[in-house]
Parts: structure tokens; sequence; C-alpha cells
């Protein structure tokens, strides 16, 4: 009986053991945490008239603090109202990073990073592709567990496909509102 009882310690110690190995992989320890989506609204200019932005995003979270995913964004025109500009349309999309700084925390600081391409267009001048890098800081808060309400800032740089040259027209500072859907699990 003491052996049987000896040989089953030994063999629960062995197989804890084994369990609590971790493979060894290039990205160390990476672990899926969360899924959140959301929609943005955001407030710029173009060529010094004001302008909307608005779109959506979508992507994974890894250790608590890392979201990837993507996103698009197009410019809306409003006919008839002079303090926004329908001059000049715009649209894009891309991958997005984002890291939140201790985001387990009701308000937290985070900074994006949005690369990808789209389209420009300056009413009767014609359509152009471009490539956009858009970096931006910002804060979040925690409202729900599966909601998050965030304000960031930042500068949408324009290239034109054509020229590669940056286009002061599309380029510029950024304000914007972000609601964000979905969950975080784990500890």
């Amino acid at each position: 009986m003491k052996n049987l009882v000896l040989t089953i310690t030994l063999c629960l110690l062995v197989v804890a053991t084994i369990s609590a190995q971790r493979d060894r992989t290039v990205l160390g320890s990476v672990d899926l945490s969360g899924a959140w989506g959301g929609t943005q609204i955001a407030l710029t200019n173009f060529n010094g008239e004001l302008a909307a932005l608005r779109g959506g995003f979508g992507g994974v979270e890894l250790n608590k603090n890392l979201f990837i995913g993507g996103g698009a964004y197009t410019s809306s025109t409003y006919s008839g109202l002079n303090d926004l500009s329908d001059t000049y349309e715009m649209s894009y999309g891309g991958l997005i990073v984002g890291y939140g700084y201790k985001s387990h925390k009701i308000i937290h600081p985070q900074a994006t990073l949005m690369l990808g391409g789209g389209w420009m267009q300056e009413q009767g001048v014609g359509l152009d592709d471009v490539f956009v890098a858009q970096p931006g800081l910002g804060v979040e808060v925690n409202v729900f567990r599966w909601f998050r309400v965030g304000l960031n800032g930042g500068y949408r740089i324009v290239v034109n496909n054509d020229s590669a040259t940056v286009d002061n027209t599309f380029s510029n500072g950024y304000g914007s509102v972000s609601f964000k859907f979905g969950w975080s699990w784990g500890r």
C-alpha cells in the first residue's frame, strides 16, 4: 500500500512538472486575452476646412495591453453646411497597433498607430491613391468590462502614391472619440 501511494504521488509530481513547462517561442509569452471592435469619430481639417472622419475597427488583445487589428475611415461630407468640408474627400484603412498602459485601471493612457492605404479627392481635380500613417496618443476609460470610451489626438501623414510626396492638404492633426466594445478575459 505504501508503494502504491508513493508511486501515485511521484507520478502526480512528474505530470505537474511536465505540464508547467511552456514552449519557448520567438515572441516569448504572448497570450490572447481579448477581442474588441468599435467605432471612431474624428475632427480634422483638409486644407483649412473643418472635416469629420468616421469609421470602425476590430482586432484582438494580447497580454491585456497590446491591440492588433484593422480599421477603415472615411470623410463625411455635409452639403449645405459651410463649416464642414465638402470640397475634399478621403477614405483609408489598414493595420492598427495599439498599446494601453495598465489597461486594467479605470483610466489609462494609450498609444496607437495606423498604417494603410486609401484614396483622396479634391472636388473637380480627381482621385489619387495614398498611403497613410496615423500615430496617436490618448486616454481610455473602462466604463464597463465590455465597453470603453477613448479620447485621442494625433497627426495623420498622407503620402501621395503618384509622386511619393507628403500631401499637405490632407496631412494634419486630428482629435477623436472612440467607442470600443468587446471583452478581456483572464486576470
